[in-house]
């Protein structure tokens, strides 16, 4: 079952929460550059580009909670 997490996104210089499918994260680096100065993590998605920064470090992503979808074991 997918699984969607509330994470705090950036882009330019502004904030503000977005909906995420976790499930369909194909990459979570450290965010390195100045493109996203506040940002901790940058993740692109299944398909997707460009990516998303966001204030979440990985480990962060990774042990949010599912608002909607199913739940996560790990």
């Amino acid at each position: 079952m997918r699984c969607f997490i509330l994470l705090l996104a950036i882009q330019g210089g502004d904030s503000f929460p977005i909906v995420a499918n976790r499930d369909l994260m194909a990459t979570v680096s450290p965010r390195v550059g100045e493109s996203c100065p506040k940002a901790k993590s940058f993740i692109i998605f299944n398909g997707s580009t460009p990516g998303r920064c966001v204030v979440e470090t990985y480990t962060e992503v990774m042990r949010k909670p599912c608002i909607a979808g199913g739940s996560r074991s790990d």
